[in-house]
């Protein structure tokens, strides 16, 4: 059937977050629904100031590279964010925005985010997001986003954390981080921790259609 995309195609067709209204749209059988941020909640921040003038140049990751894998419980961060990933860029470009692909087959975590890295300042993104799972003991759960102090995309973490609550993970919130990507990035960035990759209560949410479960918000 048909799979309802919320909580990303809705993330960054700002043009009618910013106008106040819903557009929905169509990628093959995906409806993507745009309507989780109001006129209110938006006024004329960063990214809305630039929809003004144009679509967005966004630099996208899944966390980590097949050589040096992330988090590994009942599901394999990377290979589960790589996935993931090409729902997201799917969605943005339908939209007419402009996805760099910042991914890396790099064999350190340094080597790797700092390729994310650089390619995001080469291409001058306006956003760069990272896709991840957490990991912890078993029991930690939900989701969160990290960005830097002051940062100018925080309200738009904290509403991708509202969209992935509405489906039952647990709202962590937003927090700052002093991640690699906070220091040596040129554009504000989110590192999206979509859920904990070792609870089962959350990859009882997640599975077994992760990617149509996560987006029917």
């Amino acid at each position: 059937g048909n799979v309802k995309i919320k909580s990303w195609a809705s993330f960054l067709a700002l043009r009618g977050y910013a106008q106040g209204f819903q557009m929905v749209g169509t990628i093959g059988n995906t409806a993507c629904h745009t309507n989780f941020i109001n006129r209110e909640d938006f006024k004329m921040g960063y990214l809305e100031n630039i929809l003004s003038k144009r679509k967005l140049r966004i630099g996208l990751r899944a966390g980590h590279s097949p050589n040096c894998l992330g988090a590994i419980g009942l599901r394999n961060e990377h290979y589960t964010m790589k996935t993931y990933y090409q729902y997201v860029k799917e969605c943005f470009e339908y939209y007419g925005h402009t996805v760099i692909d910042c991914n890396s087959n790099a064999s350190t975590e340094r080597a790797e985010v700092y390729e994310g890295i650089n390619k995001a300042n080469a291409n001058n993104v306006d956003i760069f997001i990272s896709l991840h799972m957490n990991s912890f003991n078993g029991q930690a759960h939900g989701v969160e986003c990290l960005v830097a102090s002051g940062s100018r995309v925080w309200n738009i973490a904290e509403n991708i954390c509202k969209e992935y609550a509405k489906l039952g993970f647990y709202n962590r919130g937003v927090k700052v981080g002093n991640q690699w990507e906070m220091r040596d990035l040129n554009a504000p960035n989110i590192i999206l921790e979509t859920c904990f990759c070792d609870s089962e209560k959350d990859i009882n949410i997640w599975s077994p259609c992760p990617y149509e479960k996560l987006t029917k918000a």
